[in-house]
């Protein structure tokens, strides 16, 4: 474990920079990192707006160049690390940060630089559920409706629960005029959250009364 390799002091500043901003900024300043690896999965703070993802959001000079299903990897803005920054740097995707119909709402000057991303987040981690959602969001973006649908299937087939998938797939089976996928989807997502109102509302258009 951590504690075995750090030692308790050092895994326990670890454990209070994860929650707390003051700590984080002062650990940034004892220490000298080149990389910052952090498992997001098991953050403490459940909008992971705190301490050390916080800091290293709002610090330019610390770039993020990998994600998986986990984890984040961040890599310092040094020149020892500009190829490394070119060639994976992400600039635009965050799987911490990741609001369903974030690549809708993109001007198209910037819709590019998102399909770059999004291929390569998928291209780099495929299992990771984070990856294929936020590629699902360009697609459906850009009104590729059966390829998105396509990798939501995935991701159901790998957590048949996940709500973002649920919904994405409804409403876009809802658009594609695929009636019967779309209020399976729906009652599937209000089973999970039956206080969902817009959702409800969602099904009923379909010609269905929710439960």
């Amino acid at each position: 474990s951590r504690n075995d390799v750090y030692g308790p002091k050092l895994y326990e500043t670890y454990l209070r920079a994860l929650d707390s901003r003051e700590v984080a900024e002062n650990v940034f300043e004892r220490y000298d990192f080149d990389y910052m690896l952090l498992d997001y999965a098991f953050y403490p703070s459940p909008g992971r707006d705190t301490g050390l993802l916080s800091y290293l959001r709002d610090h330019p000079e610390w770039v993020l160049v990998y994600f998986d299903h986990t984890s984040v990897l961040y890599v310092a803005d040094r020149p020892s690390h500009a190829d490394l920054i070119e060639r994976d740097g992400y600039h635009l995707i965050d799987p911490t940060r990741f609001v369903p119909g974030t690549a809708s709402r993109l001007s198209t000057a910037t819709l590019p630089a998102w399909d770059r991303e999004s291929r390569r987040a998928l291209d780099q981690a495929p299992d990771s559920l984070p990856a294929r959602l936020i590629r699902v969001d360009f697609l459906t973006a850009i009104r590729r409706d059966r390829e998105a649908l396509g990798l939501l299937g995935t991701v159901l087939e790998d957590d048949p629960r996940n709500m973002v998938a649920l919904v994405a797939g409804a409403r876009l089976s809802r658009r594609l005029g695929e009636t019967g996928r779309a209020r399976d989807l729906y009652r599937r997502a209000l089973h999970l959250r039956p206080d969902a109102e817009a959702l409800r509302q969602e099904l009923g258009a379909l010609g269905e009364e929710p439960f």
